[in-house]
């Protein structure tokens, strides 16, 4: 049961190794300074897959699996732990650090790889930002993905855009909004109508 006129956090701790595996959860990082997940330092070595929810906000260090998942919020994304972004949409900037990081058939607004990090693989991605896809990412262009209604959580595609079935596997790049994941977002907007969240 969702309670709408709170948020409450929770935080699940568990023997060491451990691994996590989330599907349609909405993650909020309270402004300025909160995360919207984050590991304790004896747990980086953790694994965590995410899939089909919404993030907003940042992270901290953690090394994760994101697929289908909408990540949104006023602040860049640098990750330092192997992550992979498969199928998403990133409406904020994405810093690729160190190394072995993955990201493919995803929608980034701007997608930097510091130099002298190594092992990247980027592929079937399109930028959107200020910024063209890095050299090293292959079959990845720039363009305006034109989405439906971004203002309210609509990063699907319009008819015409260019990213349709542009991903390897000849769907349409980005996150791929399912039924839950829309009624998932609904909840984030009453959230924001009342008050209790900001984006």
């Amino acid at each position: 049961m969702l309670k709408l006129d709170q948020i409450q956090g929770i935080c699940l701790r568990g023997g060491y190794p451990t691994s996590y595996t989330a599907n349609l959860v909405l993650l909020y990082a309270v402004p300025p300074n909160g995360l919207a997940f984050t590991w304790w330092p004896d747990r980086w070595n953790c694994k965590a897959e995410i899939t089909n929810s919404v993030i907003m906000g940042p992270y901290s260090k953690a090394p994760v699996i994101f697929r289908n998942c909408l990540f949104c919020g006023p602040t860049s994304l640098d990750i330092d732990y192997p992550t992979v972004f498969e199928s998403c949409t990133i409406a904020t900037d994405l810093l690729l650090q160190y190394s072995n990081h993955t990201v493919a058939n995803c929608l980034v607004r701007n997608l930097t790889i510091v130099p002298n990090s190594s092992g990247h693989t980027v592929h079937h991605c399109v930028t959107f930002g200020e910024g063209r896809p890095p050299p090293e990412a292959k079959d990845s262009f720039f363009a305006n993905p034109m989405f439906r209604d971004p203002a309210n959580l609509d990063y699907r595609l319009m008819p015409g855009s260019p990213c349709i079935g542009k991903a390897s596997d000849g769907g349409d790049l980005g996150c791929r909004y399912t039924p839950e994941m829309i009624e998932l977002i609904s909840v984030a907007l009453e959230l924001r109508r009342r008050g209790i969240i900001k984006f």
